[in-house]
């Protein structure tokens, strides 16, 4: 059920990668022309970091999109999403892990 709740996710981030951008950072459109729509590099991310083999391991949610700048340069997001339906004590802990 996790992998399929995650590919949902991902493709619902795709939908709304605009918004969420504006969301979190008001100032976007001056650097990102947003206009000329984002690049999901799924199969370059999965090269990059492969899911865990074993089922009990947690699934994430990873996104790595290229946008265009208004400059003529490319930039990257690296965007992780956990969504979590229940309280869980080691949740901080197991984001962390993510940055190592």
């Amino acid at each position: 059920m996790r992998k399929k709740n995650d590919i949902l996710w991902k493709g619902m981030m795709e939908e709304i990668f605009d918004d969420l951008l504006r969301f979190l950072f008001p100032e976007i459109d001056q650097v990102v022309d947003i206009d000329k729509g984002f690049d999901f590099l799924d199969k370059e991310l999965g090269e990059i970091y492969p899911e865990p083999d074993k089922e009990a391991d947690t699934r994430f949610v990873d996104k790595l999109i290229k946008v265009h700048c208004r400059d003529g340069k490319a930039e990257w997001f690296l965007v992780h999403l956990e969504v979590q339906g229940y309280p869980d004590k080691q949740f901080a802990e197991r984001m962390f892990q993510y940055y190592y």
